[in-house]
């Protein structure tokens, strides 16, 4: 894996941001190979700009064996860029909150205790 061919993003704002990988590589006739292969980052939550991440590439290994491939360098590291710094708004004493469902709740109450 080189970290030419990987592409880390950042989403959500700086202090809560997470990271996603996607790689692209020529996978020839080893689909079933490249199938198995899934990355991590770690750290991956509440990341701050200027932090560095480590990517690392997982693999089945019966099947490198299989087609006779010799991963190298399965892991390289980054710096979190481009969070954004969240807005602080206030709400006004006479908002009225809905909810549809619970998960919005909690989101908000956790939200709401920041």
């Amino acid at each position: 894996m080189n970290e030419k061919d990987c592409t880390v993003t950042f989403s959500g704002t700086n202090g809560k941001g997470k990271a996603n990988v996607a790689c692209m590589m020529d996978q020839g006739n080893y689909n079933d190979f490249f199938t198995t292969v899934k990355y991590t980052v770690k750290p991956n939550e509440n990341l701050k700009n200027g932090q560095t991440v480590y990517v690392e590439a997982r693999y089945d290994e019966e099947s490198a064996r299989h087609y006779r491939i010799h991963p190298v360098n399965t892991s390289f590291k980054t710096e979190v860029e481009g969070l954004e710094e969240p807005v602080e708004k206030s709400v006004q004493e006479d908002t009225t909150l809905q909810f549809s469902n619970l998960e919005s709740v909690k989101q908000m109450i956790d939200f709401l205790k920041e």
